[in-house]
């Protein structure tokens, strides 16, 4: 995502404060949705994802999402995040740890699961 790097202060990353670079990161995934401390989306404040190069987080088409997923991995509100993605139908980027096309089999599954 090419648009996010015009973002960065001139300095790079390394010279951001992580409550900086979260700021970026929520502005980042700005996409119409409720914010932090909407309608119970405080986990927001904790995502790792926040601390984190954005771009990760938006591999190009084909690009690898293990850097991303990895980051995941350790997050403490991988699970909200992950929820938050399945239930507002996100197609785009790493949420959760997994992929639209990872998010999408999940939801699959469990209409299957649901008898729907």
């Amino acid at each position: 995502m090419g648009q996010s790097r015009g973002l960065r202060p001139a300095g790079g990353r390394a010279d951001m404060s992580a409550s900086a670079a979260q700021q970026l990161m929520l502005g980042i995934f700005d996409l119409g949705y409720p914010k932090a401390g909407e309608d119970g989306l405080a986990w927001q404040e904790y995502a790792l994802c926040a601390q984190t190069d954005p771009d990760l987080f938006f591999p190009e088409k084909g690009g690898s999402t293990a850097p991303a997923a990895a980051i995941c991995e350790t997050c403490p509100v991988q699970q909200e995040c992950l929820e938050y993605a399945l239930s507002h139908d996100i197609r785009h980027g790493i949420w959760g740890g997994m992929s639209d096309n990872e998010r999408r089999r999940v939801v699959k599954a469990r209409r299957r699961g649901q008898g729907a």
